[in-house]
This record gives structure tokens, sequence and C-alpha cells, in this order.
């Protein structure tokens, strides 16, 4: 047990951590932040649709970008202004910070963000990650053999001393409470908060491959992809609406005596309302994990028809690997039909590639719940295991 919990430290972490925010961005809020700046002007046609945490516009017939505090829905957390050249400081408003376009070079502690690389065919930018010995892609995975790449994180934790080293004329950090990035930035380098991870609709966090193109001179071919990703997602939706069947499902395990689940408003929980499933913690107000007894999740789950679990496991997971976790999960229908839907993140690009792709996630959940839809589909990331 004690190694299955190091193997899985990063995946509880990440959850645990989403689920103390409260993402509340409304519409009104948003315009009062717009009356106090007179300077923006919003363009909606560049704003995103489903993300909720930034928002594009001009000032001054410049691109500018408002990224919103997740954390206080009633502020903006940074203010940026692209410019292909510096401008005299008395012209820039205040609280503006000015990003100076191109870019040759590239760093991020953002596993998904390589997925929007490659998508828009920039991946070559790219000199510095985070957890090199977690990346799929085989490029990346190329160039770090290579030297061409360096580890400037681990987890959240910053390597100050290798980004350093490593000089990127632009840097994404995972944006974490009380990030404090100013010393960074005092040194030179350019610094933009990444918050992908803190949207709930699953478009929300694939949309972000929009704020990468603001950046990158490459809003017309980020809007294309997105166009294409968004289109196939909601076709599944739609196809969805045509089959009337009601099946369950719920998720995660047992850790240090808590169950962590997906909160009711959660990420997955989006997904499994779009993948037409029935999501037995749905009254939970939570936007992330929410941790629970085991018998608080026995009383709602037992007869529950799928159960969908994420591990960090090498080779592959299989049933003896869970019942040796718990012999009590043998109580669960779910269990005992073999109906347990599993993605071992330590074989598949999940974090790095499918929260890019959430139409390739929905995939997954439809065809393993129910096949008939989707005969010959293949699952990427999740499988039955036996």
């Amino acid at each position: 047990m004690k190694s299955f919990l190091r193997r899985n430290h990063r995946i509880i972490v990440y959850f645990a951590l989403a689920s103390s925010l409260i993402l509340n961005l409304t519409s009104c809020e948003r315009n009062i932040q717009q009356k106090q700046d007179a300077d923006f002007r919003v363009d909606t046609n560049a704003s995103p649709r489903f993300a909720r945490l930034f928002m594009a516009g001009f000032v001054h017939h410049h691109r500018a970008v408002w990224l919103f505090d997740p954390w206080d829905s009633t502020k903006i957390h940074s203010k940026y202004i692209i410019l292909p050249h510096q401008l005299p400081n008395d012209s820039i408003p205040e609280g503006y910070q000015t990003v100076i376009v191109p870019f040759h070079t590239l760093a991020t502690t953002s596993s998904t963000l390589i997925a929007h690389l490659s998508s828009l065919e920039i991946l070559d930018l790219l000199i510095g990650v985070a957890d090199t010995s977690y990346i799929f892609h085989f490029y990346v995975k190329n160039r770090i053999r290579q030297k061409h790449i360096m580890e400037i994180a681990q987890g959240d934790r910053v390597d100050s001393e290798a980004l350093i080293a490593c000089q990127p004329d632009l840097t994404f950090i995972t944006l974490h409470p009380g990030q404090d990035v100013t010393r960074l930035q005092r040194l030179g380098l350019q610094i933009v908060p990444w918050a992908d991870y803190l949207e709930n609709h699953p478009l929300g966090r694939a949309e972000w491959i929009r704020f990468i193109g603001y950046f990158m001179g490459k809003e017309k071919e980020a809007d294309s992809i997105f166009h294409s990703i968004a289109s196939r997602y909601l076709a599944i939706q739609r196809k969805l609406r045509q089959n009337g069947s009601s099946i369950s499902i719920f998720d995660g395990l047992m850790s240090s005596g808590v169950w962590y689940v997906s909160g009711g408003q959660s990420y997955m929980a989006r997904l499994y309302k779009d993948a037409g499933l029935t999501y037995v913690f749905s009254d939970l107000r939570e936007t992330a994990s929410k941790g629970l007894g085991f018998e608080e999740v026995f009383v709602k789950a037992r007869d529950a028809d799928y159960w969908r679990i994420m591990v960090s496991h090498r080779g592959n997971f299989t049933l003896n690997d869970l019942l040796n976790l718990d012999k009590r999960y043998e109580l669960f229908e779910a269990v005992q039909k073999r109906r347990i839907i599993v993605c071992n993140a330590a074989q598949v690009p999940f974090y790095e590639e499918g929260v890019a792709h959430p139409e390739w996630i929905l995939s997954d959940l439809v065809y393993l719940t129910r096949p008939q839809l989707m005969p010959d589909y293949v699952p990427r990331y999740y499988q039955i295991i036996r």
C-alpha cells in the first residue's frame, strides 16, 4: 500500500489541491472589472467560449490578455500586452505586463502544454520541461536525451537555478496558491501563469490552446484546432442524446483511510454527464475531489454499474492489484461484474495529451460503457481490467 501511495502521490495531491478552489467567475463580475479598465476592449471573437479564467481584447490596438484569479472571482490575477517591440513606459496602462514577441525558446512546467505546442507545430521551441521521467512524447524524450531540453521543475517545485540556466524567452508556469515568481521576473525572465487544470469544463481546459496562441502569433491556428476538438466533442454528445439508457458510475480509491471521489461540480463529473452517465456523487458541491469514508462510498456506489479508477502503476494494473489494496472492494457490484474502468497514467499520456483532447477521453468512456454506439473505436487511455 505504501508503494502505491508513493506512485499515486502526484495524482492525489493534484485533485486534493483543486478541491479547495471555488471557480465562480460570473459575467457580472467580469463586467465590473471591465468598467474599471477603460483602456481594455474585449475581443469577443478571440475570447474563449468554454474556459472561464482568461479573456482576450485590445489595448491601444495591441493584443491584451487577462488572466482571472481562480481563488477570488472579483479580481484579475494578471494582465498582459503582447508587443512586437518595447513601448515607452508612459504609454503602458497601469497594471499591465508587457510581453515582447516573437519567441525563439520556451519552457513550461505543464505537461499538457506539450500537446498544444505539438498541435501548433512549434514544439521545436521547447527547451525546458517539468518531470522529464514522466514525458511520453517521442520527440521531446529524444530532445531530453540529447540535452536540448532541460528539467526545470519537479511537481510544483520550480528549480530556479535550472530555469535561469535554461534562459527561455518565455516560461509558462503552472499557477498555484501563493505562488511568487517575482524573483525570476527580476532576473529578466518572462513568466506567464498557466491555469488550465483549474477549469472545470473539459472543453474549457482544451481551450487553453487559444491562450498559447495569443503569445505565439498562432491565434488562427489555435482557433481552428480548438474548433475541431469542440466539434468532435459536441458531436459525440449529440449522438448520446439518442440513447436513453441510464448507466451509473463512481470513481476514486482509498488512500490512508480516505476515499477521494470527484466532486459533483468537477471536471470528471462533467465528463460523466457528457458521456451520458449518471454519477452517483453528482450532489457533491466540490469542484474537484472530496474525501469520504469507505462506508459513505459503499452506501451510494455498491450497486453502480461502473467504477472508474486512475492509477500510476508499473506494468499492467490488474484486478488482483486492485483487490490487494483493499479486499472490501470485492463488495461492489462493479467489481463482481468486472466493470472497472482504469487509466494507468504510468503507461498512457493522459495528463500530457488527454486533457488537451477531451473528445478522446469522452470517446473512451462512451465506448467502454456502451460499445455498441462506437463499434470500431479503439480506446486510448482507459481499459476494462479483468
